[in-house]
């Protein structure tokens, strides 16, 4: 299948070319600033559209003006794809829309489904908005929201930045340790977004996480015993939210995801544990 991808050059764009290239689907990269979408859409081959576009959430404090461009970014987007399927002859068989995690709000208690209400946190509004105007696009095609995790990888994601510490005798959890790390490994997040292009039963919103998450406490322990590194210097809250601001609450707080419904779907994870996923991606 001919795929059109609006963000392909970030760490997940890269990783789903190289993924659905090598499995037989015919990848184009689109560039957000591109002005006539339609030119793109193929006449008699049929093709599905995936959306990872937008700034991110973790290149700079959280001033009003920072909020605002996490928001529209994803809105504008979005939006000018759904146009594109409502006005083209041609629609497409699948439109795979990003989201993340973050559309549940935190909480060190509860799990969250497909089926879970979205939270009210800054996070959460921006994904329940940007999922509302995706979901649009049902009334021409088959649409699919793909709620991302903690993504790891070797080249990008959050791994990078949590191993540096380890690497100097200085790693340890990250506030209380309580909250909740619904982590997913990059092979899967790509594996996932093939079987749901594969999949034509599959729709609505789906989490990309992998099916054992853990606290941080615990999360920080596996992967000392990885870096075979000692996991001693806690990183306190207040040191944080002084670093980071209201970025700080994506370390600081999390929330317990189940991958049950890509589960019961058929879809078999690659590294359902974490111990396995980093010893993969650390070569350990």
């Amino acid at each position: 299948m001919k795929i059109l991808l609006f963000g392909g050059t970030g760490f997940i764009g890269r990783h789903l070319v190289a993924h659905l290239s090598q499995n037989g689907h015919n990848v184009v990269i689109v560039s957000r600033n591109k002005e006539h979408l339609e030119e793109l859409i193929p006449e008699s081959e049929s093709y599905g559209i995936i959306n990872l576009a937008g700034e991110s959430i973790q290149k700079s404090r959280w001033t009003k003006k920072q909020k605002e461009a996490i928001l529209t970014s994803r809105i504008t987007v979005t939006r000018r794809i759904v146009t594109m399927i409502s006005n083209v002859k041609q629609k497409p068989e699948v439109f795979i829309n990003a989201s993340a995690v973050g559309y549940y709000g935190t909480s060190e208690n509860r799990v969250y489904t497909e089926e879970s209400p979205s939270g009210d946190e800054f996070l959460a509004s921006v994904c329940l908005a940007w999922e509302k105007v995706a979901l649009e696009a049902s009334d021409f095609t088959r649409v699919v929201i793909t709620r991302l995790g903690v993504v790891l990888g070797k080249d990008g994601g959050a791994l990078p930045k949590m191993m540096l510490p380890y690497r100097f005798f200085a790693g340890g959890m990250v506030g209380s340790g309580k909250q909740w790390v619904p982590w997913v490994h990059i092979d899967d997040v790509t594996g996932l977004m093939r079987f749901i292009l594969e999949k034509p039963l599959l729709s609505g919103p789906i989490n990309v996480t992998a099916p054992s998450p853990l606290r941080m406490k615990d999360f920080s322990k596996v992967l000392s015993k990885t870096l075979k590194k000692p996991n001693l210097i806690p990183v306190p809250s207040f040191a944080l939210r002084l670093a980071l601001g209201e970025m700080a609450s994506l370390l600081l707080l999390g929330q317990r995801v189940t991958s049950k419904k890509a589960v019961d779907h058929g879809y078999r994870f690659h590294f359902p544990l974490l111990e396995e996923a980093l010893k993969d991606l650390t070569g350990r």
